[in-house]
């Protein structure tokens, strides 16, 4: 049976911290840009912020799912919620993408990127029941991202379009490497939805 892969902004976005984080865990390090940040033994303040107490249970696909059914987000904050994650990530080397970390970022930036480009919005104690999180944890999480990203919450338009052709050409590569990696017949199966597609869904 032939299957596609999903091209809506939230499961791209997905695919792709899943792989940061695996890549955080072979390797040391990681951002979507960048991976040489400097291991460390010791985690630093700024990792602690964000560390929940013990990995959550459910995976980020399935936490984009559950965001993306209850907050009614538009596609264009998940592209924004990822700049956002990066640009801390850029910033601040000793920041590293982690099973304890990803879920508290991916909450927060999208509060971000949702109350800077969507006209209508939620209270962040509506988003911390979707995110499973205390509302007090989330206020402050909100505030110390915004901290890290020096309160700009501004995107350029060429930047947002650049970010979106480096996502293409991600999750085209990571998926190729998956099917590569795989002993499965792939002959017969539509693997990509066409370019045109994929281009109209991030419009």
């Amino acid at each position: 049976m032939q299957q596609a892969y999903d091209l809506e902004p939230w499961a791209v976005v997905a695919y792709i911290l899943e792989h940061a984080v695996l890549k955080t865990e072979k390797s040391g390090s990681c951002s979507f840009a960048r991976c040489d940040a400097p291991a460390s033994d010791v985690l630093s303040e700024l990792q602690n912020r964000f560390n929940a107490h013990r990995p959550p249970l459910i995976s980020i696909y399935d936490y984009l799912v559950r965001i993306k059914k209850f907050s009614n987000c538009s596609g264009s904050c998940y592209i924004l919620a990822l700049i956002y994650i990066d640009r801390v990530l850029q910033k601040n080397p000793e920041l590293l993408l982690t099973r304890l970390n990803i879920h508290r970022l991916i909450i927060t930036s999208l509060i971000l990127s949702v109350k800077f480009l969507d006209d209508l919005y939620y209270s962040n104690e509506y988003y911390s029941r979707i995110g499973g999180i205390a509302s007090s944890e989330l206020n402050r999480l909100e505030l110390a991202m915004l901290s890290l990203l020096k309160f700009d919450l501004s995107i350029a338009p060429e930047t947002y379009y650049h970010y979106i052709d480096s996502l293409r050409s991600e999750f085209l590569q990571l998926v190729c490497q998956e099917l590569l990696g795989s002993s499965e017949d792939h002959s017969d199966r539509q693997v990509f939805k066409e370019d045109a597609e994929f281009s109209r869904v991030y419009e």
